[in-house]
């Protein structure tokens, strides 16, 4: 996942609390970590383990407080591409453990910027866990 050049990353940046993933390529931190999924960069990923392939990949966003996204652009690699995906939320006061469906998609098997909702205006609502 790469950030929009267009978009101005460091307005969440200062709102954003913890990126999380379920794994890294061969546990390289320092080439396909976390730190990569939001740097604005196009020359850098987070890249999954695809020896976990098969048990699903996710990233989860925290925020400090509400924000209103209107637009989540991702990047897959060509040959790389989930074949169905989704995009969960903590909406309202919900336990931060309680997400809900927003929305499925299906993303093209090539190198262009996907995925937006801002048609429909979810007002997502990220709360902190006590986790790591």
């Amino acid at each position: 996942m790469t950030a929009d050049h267009n978009w101005d990353v460091s307005v969440y940046k200062t709102k954003l609390v913890v990126v999380t993933r379920n794994s890294v390529l061969n546990n390289d931190v320092k080439q396909f970590g976390k730190k990569f999924l939001i740097d604005g960069n196009e020359e850098t990923c987070w890249n999954s383990d695809q020896a976990q392939a098969g048990s699903g990949q996710w990233i989860s966003l925290e925020f400090r407080e509400p924000v209103l996204l209107e637009e989540i652009h991702l990047t897959f690699q060509g040959g790389f591409v989930g074949k169905t995906c989704q995009i969960h939320a903590v909406i309202g006061q919900e336990d931060a453990t309680s997400y809900s469906k927003i929305l499925d998609f299906f993303p093209k098997d090539d190198n262009s910027r996907q995925i937006s909702f801002y048609k429909d205006f979810f007002r997502l609502s990220f709360i902190p866990s006590s986790s790591d």
